[in-house]
């Protein structure tokens, strides 16, 4: 049988990391977090495009609906220039059988037939409507333009800018 040995020296061993393994470690966590950091604000423009998008579907969606309703409307499906509508109680301007884009903001054209929260509505001119995104960074590019019908028989224009999302 072999005898221990004790010594009163032996020091307890310690564990845990060295100042170069969690330096190394941090510049790591670092360059991976650098190389992250673009894909997170590509998403960000990703959701504000997005955002557009969904407002160009939305407008067109209002404009279809809204235009079958002026179809049942026997006079305004066949009336070159304006025609109103009276929905709900309240009078809408039509234009060429579809919503007019406006000359006041929050009147009786396409600016409140449509949900447009978080976008700013401007009217370059009376021809046109545009819902801006008001978080873009850009909000003169990133927006969708509702221009009306120029005539009876053609529809309005919906025009979607992403650039300056």
């Amino acid at each position: 049988m072999r005898p221990q040995h004790t010594h009163k020296n032996n020091q307890a061993k310690q564990t845990g990391f060295t100042l170069v393994e969690l330096v190394t470690v941090i510049v790591i966590i670092g360059i991976l977090g650098a190389m992250a950091l673009p894909r997170f604000v590509d998403m960000n423009r990703d959701a504000r495009i997005a955002s557009v998008k969904a407002m160009e579907g939305a407008l067109r969606s209002t404009i279809s609906m809204w235009t079958g309703i002026c179809q049942i409307k026997v006079p305004c499906a066949t009336t070159s220039g304006f025609f109103n509508i009276t929905f709900g109680g309240r009078t809408y301007l039509f234009n060429n059988a579809y919503p007019e884009a406006g000359d006041v903001v929050g009147g009786d054209q396409i600016d409140v037939l449509i949900s447009h929260s978080g976008f700013n509505v401007t009217l370059p001119n009376n021809l046109r409507t545009r819902f801006s995104l008001s978080s873009a960074p850009d909000t003169t590019n990133c927006a969708v333009t509702y221009q009306q019908a120029a005539a009876l028989g053609q529809a309005p224009t919906i025009t979607t800018i992403t650039t300056g999302c």
